[in-house]
């Protein structure tokens, strides 16, 4: 592996080819970027940019597929708040996704949490919401694996969250830039951009880490209908004694009525399952947390 001139510069890393071999994974990451092109090209390039507020605004989070998705049998998509990339803000990622996306540089986030032995990894904070993750990705905290297994963990789990771009990664608002986040056509659909998402990377289960007060934000991203179908597993979590819903699935016919997307899975008896869940760094008492750990655990126990 090239060693790194300067410790912040993480483009020579391999992380991305390294992760990006097989052939479904390079046909899905085309149809990913011709598709974040489009919804810049349409939405973003052709929208007032006086109407955005560029130096607030993180970088927008763009999904990429990765073999270690591709070969697991559960494959997962978290959805937490908001954005928080600190390399970026939003124009940089705006005028920079050719060059940055689907390149090493787009992914020093992982490549830290993987290799946490590199000197300039270690000020990545373990947050609640990275436990979290680390435990659905079945990462080695032991660290017995050898750093490029601990990234194929950390890569098996598409991480998105309701706001494509956040405030500083604070609390922001649903209509903020709210035009972002409009519907725009690719590949024969017309919906927003995580439907777009869903449609190209398929995944078989989602878990909402996102907690109470973003039910308006997951209308606007996935539409009304999805969100009415949810909304009862949404009001029934709490950090007290159930801070994870049961799960809701859904077959082909349900995913064309409530988002569009037709035959969803080739396997027509196949369902997409969804659990909703407070956020990770809610205050749980221990039992709390174990319950809350345990069932996140359930609802993927069919990883390989």
């Amino acid at each position: 592996m090239n060693k790194l001139k300067f410790p912040n510069d993480y483009r020579c890393i391999g992380i991305f080819e390294r992760n990006t071999q097989n052939i479904i994974t390079k046909n899905i990451n085309k149809q990913l970027k011709e598709m974040y092109s489009n919804w810049h090209n349409t939405i973003i390039n052709k929208a007032d940019k006086r109407n955005l507020t560029f130096d607030e605004h993180n970088g927008i989070h763009y999904l990429t597929c990765f073999d270690s998705y591709i070969n697991s049998n559960v494959k997962l998509m978290i959805i937490g708040k908001e954005a928080n990339d600190k390399d970026y803000k939003l124009e940089n990622y705006i005028e920079d996704f050719e060059n940055d996306y689907q390149h090493d540089i787009n992914y020093s986030y992982e490549y830290a949490i993987s290799h946490p032995k590199e000197t300039y990894a270690k000020d990545r904070k373990n947050t609640c919401y990275l436990k979290t993750r680390k435990l659905v990705s079945n990462f080695d905290n032991n660290l017995k694996s050898c750093s490029e297994d601990l990234e194929k963990a950390i890569l098996s789990v598409l991480v998105n969250n309701l706001n494509k771009t956040s405030i500083n990664g604070k609390l922001t608002p649903y209509n903020d830039n709210e035009f972002l986040y409009q519907e725009f056509k690719y590949n024969q659909l017309t919906h927003s951009v995580y439907v777009h998402e869903l449609n190209i990377l398929k995944p078989t289960h989602i878990i909402f880490l996102s907690g109470k007060g973003y039910d308006k934000h997951i209308i606007r991203d996935f539409g009304k209908d999805f969100y009415e179908e949810l909304r009862d597993k949404i009001q029934s979590v709490n950090t007290n004694n159930k801070p994870i819903s049961t799960t809701l699935k859904l077959n082909n016919d349900s995913i064309e009525k409530l988002l569009g997307i037709e035959n969803y899975f080739t396997n027509i008896n196949d369902e997409l399952k969804i659990i909703y869940a407070i956020h990770p760094s809610a205050h749980m008492t221990v039992l709390t947390r174990n319950k809350y750990e345990e069932s996140l655990k359930e609802f993927i126990k069919d990883r390989n």
